[in-house]
């Protein structure tokens, strides 16, 4: 068949498209369009692709594929150009807009073709009958419209192709920008913080050492304005004596200009031409060189590295850098990360900044709210407290201020966050940007958002020459995540010793939403204009009608989060109906219950997620969704049963059933050639009639997993079964869980060999990471789970192993990061045979998070050796009430900085570990003493009622006291030679609180010592804080009215609206001399308040019974 335009389709008797459309019989097959088929260069490839095939001639549409294809070539150099430029007119921005939804529309008509390539395939008439004739017509509809879509598209860009020429795009001048940002040696008036001496001190004895390198190089390392240049400032100052010269340079982005300073001599100037003055400074002495915002190696390889090697020996290079992998390359003998401000010191350089009277107490609330939002960046709570000083030191004014938009405050701060975001690749930009449509302070899992990134087509996998295997776009995925983390953007969130997710900081976040602005939004949708018409919607307030009619007056949305909003039934069958191109559509933790037909019109869908919802079934239609990547039915409890349609969604590649409610599954796995995340894999016997699960020869086509979770075990003890699953041979497997239930334990117990047989069976292949086995009931562990079976093992999780006897040679395992042992109560003892005999003498050698929880027979943990565990960073014991002492070889663990036990409750003592840095102890029934932590600065005691000594504690910098239910003051805050803190919190009762509110207050000696002091009710109701510097509290209401009431013989507390004040120490003395004259009439004041709130209550019940009738 020839190539044939709209014209000539148009004249096309349909008895020839007819016989067009059934010669796909005979044809090739289309190869899958790549997941990554997004922006323009991605859409150009998938279109050739397209063109290239057979299904393109079948429709009559290869030419104009073609055309489409070249138009958008030809444009992409328009593209880059955007990228990399600061839009500023409203008609190149609409220009850019128009052409990202034409190559959504072609992204859509790829999906159109395959979708149509797929159903022809099924349909192959055999013969010509009645039926087989009606579907070809309506075949030759279907191929018509695609047809003229595509020739309707290449019209629309021709159209706008011809506007390109009166684009303006202004090229970013970095110069600019670092006018703006003082890149000079000189010191900042307000440095604060007692990391930034302790970091510089520790820099300066690493650059005074002794190393085999000539000119060793040293990076500091960190986000957008953490502090890195401060701190390079504060080494330079401080290493004046150490070296004959010192030199600061700074280089621009291009390479192209070099600034210099030494000693006072300031000179800016062509690179080459730099470089010669360089090495006359620089040869024969003993420098310091420190490269300050470096932004590629290239800055050191081939340029400044050459000059450097002709100092004299103990010279010194100390570069900055936003990316860690920059430092590496440039060949960092050591890295130091650049810690956020806590928020002590960021308050201080807020009203510091923003010129505030520190007696202004009354504002220290609403400012440190701001220094959180800032995210210990000192840039940003820089350039804010600046704003500050025009802004009236009034409570509301300032709460104007954390409401808005900090990016739209200072154009400083925009400017410097642009930066780095236009030093991301195109496919890292649009990843970035999209984690701003989550909420502020929203918990961003990695799975969740990096399946959304590959259904909205952002990831590219990338082919290697030097690796036999091609990565999968899973993998590309996890790494744009890690690069956001390694670069700052996104800030790792730690649970139970393990990273679960990630926050975007504000700031950034801020900037993201500004950037995207054209694309997303975030918010009511009843708030969006007419005009405005956003490709991505996060549904995060609004009730249910809000959402109804915002939604009425949008159309080609790509992706729809609603998940944790009002969303109900109704106003989901409104959404399948109108939204049809949906890429991603979450729909976890909303009210919906019931899920119509409809869902099938959703074509383009490929995340589609109903996590933790009450929905009771899917429906049949759900396998017209073919496009289908990620199906998402987590901790639905509801669900009982799943369509046999399911098993045709060929192209799945995550199936997440953990914790739904299913009794029912009648489709087969053989379809799912693409599937590399299964969770939830009901196991059940192999007769082929049952129905609730699946046996275990059901995994054996499934060669492209990745993870696995398989649950009730226990429910197929036949060992010939377990063989069929054929888990030795999956050697793309990563993460893999085997589960048994609980409640099958007790009438399984006398088949406990019998399980431990199947385990044997399903040993997992050496390439394994991760593994947990959970409700585990064998007397023993299953050999494979060691050291020669699991060689690549960095993550393992026993959890309810509660019948082995002993635990495995763990130690053995050189690489295993991270070890929880949870509801092993067997054991009273941990012995050497959890050491094992390591091959290089040490234990644990990189493990670095020990979690040990709900061994309730634990006593005593012995067997390790001096130098076993050297890496391990956090170790966790939790409901441990047997164990009587701390494992003495914990003081040999030189890297451990956080400790937390809870509920330890024959502990008596912890005492040295001499590398610790932070102690959490929570109700410890025992604990008496804790002793000798040398290096110790932070400690949080909750309930903890015996405790009574804390002693050789020099570094101790932070308190937090909650004993909620005491009236007295634990002892141990009262030691004869007082803590000298930066922070003390306090959380306890009025009565307790009120003994420290004051000067003359019988705890004041015990808190007159710390910088700050701030108490709390139990209900995290703030009640007082004590700034040290000028010797003030600031009260809440409640505070000052119990402090004038103190002595009154019949005082009630009335309910009273929360304002604030501040006192001195000197006027607290002056009121306290007062209370004894005032408190009478004080106690008349209030009596009568509370009647008058009483008559107000009564009355408002009168009105409303009143009302009612």
């Amino acid at each position: 068949m020839r190539q044939r335009d709209r014209t000539e389709i148009a004249g096309e008797k349909p008895a020839s498209l007819l016989l067009a459309a059934l010669r796909l019989r005979a044809g090739r097959a289309i190869p899958p369009v790549p997941v990554s088929a997004g922006y323009t260069k991605d859409v150009v490839k998938s279109l050739g692709d397209l063109a290239a095939n057979e299904i393109a001639r079948v429709l009559c549409v290869r030419n104009e594929i073609n055309k489409l294809k070249r138009k958008l070539e030809t444009m992409m150099a328009i593209i880059r150009d955007a990228e990399q430029t600061v839009v500023q007119y409203e008609t190149t921005r609409d220009w850019l807009k128009k052409l990202r939804g034409i190559a959504y529309e072609a992204e859509d008509i790829i999906d159109r073709c395959r979708i149509e390539q797929e159903r022809l395939q099924m349909f192959q008439p055999q013969e010509c009958n009645p039926s087989s004739v009606f579907k070809c017509c309506r075949d030759v509809a279907v191929d018509y419209i695609i047809a003229n879509d595509i020739h309707e598209l290449n019209q629309k860009l021709e159209s706008i192709r011809s506007e390109s020429t009166l684009l303006r795009l202004n090229p970013v001048e970095e110069d600019q920008i670092r006018l703006d940002l003082d890149v000079a040696p000189h010191l900042e008036p307000d440095i604060v913080g007692r990391e930034v001496e302790n970091d510089s001190d520790n820099l300066i004895q690493l650059l005074t050492r002794d190393y085999i390198t000539t000119c060793p190089l040293f990076a500091i390392i960190g986000t957008i304005g953490v502090g890195k240049t401060t701190l390079a400032r504060k080494v330079y100052h401080k290493a004046a004596a150490m070296f004959e010269t010192r030199l600061w340079v700074h280089i621009s982005k291009d390479l192209r200009h070099l600034t210099m300073w030494s000693d006072g001599m300031f000179r800016k100037a062509e690179t080459a031409e730099q470089q010669t003055l360089l090495l006359q400074h620089l040869q024969g002495r003993k420098f310091l060189l420190v490269i300050d915002d470096v932004w590629g190696e290239n800055v050191w390889d081939g340029r400044l590295e050459i000059q450097a090697q002709y100092g004299a020996p103990g010279s010194r290079v100390l570069v900055t850098t936003r990316d860690e992998r920059v430092a590496r390359r440039m060949g960092a003998i050591h890295l130091h990360r650049v810690k956020m401000l806590n928020e002590d010191d960021g308050w201080w350089l807020l009203r510091t900044r923003a010129f505030l009277d520190e007696s202004t107490g009354n504002m220290q609330d609403i400012g440190r709210r701001i220094v959180q939002k800032c995210n210990g960046l000192p840039m940003a709570i820089r350039r804010i407290g600046c704003h500050l000083r025009d802004v009236d030191p009034k409570e509301d004014d300032w709460g104007r201020v954390y409401s808005s938009d900090f990016c739209g405050i200072s154009a400083r701060i925009r400017s410097t966050i642009n930066m780095s975001y236009l030093e991301l690749p195109y496919y890292l930009k649009r990843c970035f940007l999209y984690c701003a449509l989550y909420p502020d302070g929203f918990v961003i899992e990695r799975q969740r958002i990096t399946r959304q990134w590959i259904a909205e087509g952002f990831i590219v996998t990338q082919t290697n020459s030097t690796q036999r295997h091609s990565t999968t776009v899973e993998e590309e995925a996890e790494r744009c995540y890690d690069e956001l983390l390694l670069r700052g953007l996104l800030l790792p969130e730690n649970e139970a010793c393990d990273v679960v997710g990630s926050k975007m900081p504000h700031l950034f976040r801020s900037f993201a939403l500004l950037q995207s602005q054209d694309e997303n939004y975030t918010g009511n949708p009843q708030d969006i204009d007419d005009v405005f018409k956003p490709c991505r919607l996060s549904v995060t307030c609004g009730g249910v009608e809000a959402i109804r009619n915002g939604i009425k007056k949008l159309k080609n949305l790509r992706t729809l989060l609603l998940s944790e909003s009002t969303l109900n039934d109704r106003a989901l069958s409104d959404i399948f109906l109108k939204f049809t191109h949906l890429r991603v559509l979450d729909l976890g933790n909303t009210h919906i219950e019931c899920v119509t037909a409809s869902l099938g019109r959703m074509a383009h869908l490929r995340y589609l997620s109903f996590a933790n919802t009450q929905v009771r079934e899917i429906p049949g239609t759900i396998e017209n969704l073919r496009m289908l990547h990620f199906l998402i039915l987590r901790n639905c409890i509801r669900l009982n049963a799943l369509p046999e349609s399911v098993g045709r969604l060929k192209n799945l590649r995550s199936l997440d059933m953990s914790g739904a409610g299913l009794n029912i599954v009648s489709f087969k796995f053989s379809l799912f050639t693409e599937l590399n995340c299964l969770q939830g894999f009901l196991v059940s016997p192999g007769d082929a009639q049952h129905k609730s699960g699946w046996p275990f020869q059901e995994l054996r086509s499934l060669s492209k997993l990745t993870s696995l979770q398989m649950l009730r075990i226990e429910r197929e003890l036949n060992v010939e079964g377990a063989k069929k699953s054929a888990l030795r041979e999956k050697r793309h497997l990563k993460e893999l869980e085997l589960c048994c239930s609980i409640d099958e334990q007790t009438t399984q117990m006398g088949k406990a060999d019998d399980v431990k047989d199947v385990f044997e069976e399903l040993a997992p292949a050496p390439s394994v990471v991760s593994i947990k086995m959970a409700n585990y009931y064998g007397h023993e562990f299953p050999s494979w789970l060691s050291s020669a079976g699991l060689s690549q093992l960095q993550r393992l999780t026993l959890d309810g192993c509660s019948h082995c006897s002993h635990l495995p040679s763990l130690g053995e395992m050189n690489n295993l990061k991270y070890l929880a042992i949870i509801r092993s109560n067997l054991s009273a003892t941990i012995g050497p045979e959890l050491r094992g005999r390591p091959d290089n003498g040490v234990a644990f050698p990189k493990l670095e998070q020990l979690l040990i929880s709900e061994m309730s027979n634990l006593k005593s943990w012995s067997g390790m050796k001096e130098g076993d565990m050297p890496s391990l960073v956090n170790f966790r014991l939790e409901r441990c009430p047997k164990l009587e002492s701390f494992p003495r070889w914990l003081e040999h663990c030189i890297a451990l900085r956080s400790l937390r036990i809870n509920h330890a409750d024959s502990l008596k003592t912890i005492e040295n570990l001499p590398a610790l840095r932070g102690l959490e102890v929570h109700r410890n029934k025992k604990l008496k003493r804790i002793l000798n932590l040398r290096s110790l600065e932070d400690l949080k005691v909750v309930h903890c009622l015996v405790l009574k000594v804390v002693q050789g504690v020099p570094s101790l910098r932070t308190v937090h006291s909650d004993d909620r239910n005491s009236t007295e003051l634990p002892q141990w805050l009262q030691p004869q030679q007082p803590f000298i803190l930066k922070r003390l919190e306090i959380i306890g009762t009025e009565e307790l609180l009120d003994k420290c509110s004051s000067a003359s207050s019988p705890y004041w000696s015990a808190i007159q010592h710390a910088d700050h002091v701030f108490a709390h009710l139990p209900d995290d109701t703030f009640y007082f804080s004590y700034t040290k510097s000028n010797s003030s509290f600031h009260r809440s209401a409640r505070s000052l009215a119990r402090s004038s009431l103190y002595h009154s013989p019949s005082f009630i507390m009335p309910s009273v609206t929360q304002t604030s004040n501040v006192i001195s120490t000197e006027e607290s003395k002056s009121v306290s001399r007062q209370i004894g004259r005032s408190s009478s009439q004080s106690w008349v004041r209030t009596e009568l308040f509370t009647v008058l709130l009483f008559v107000a209550a009564h009355l408002f019940f009168l009105s409303s019974t009143y009302a009612s009738n």
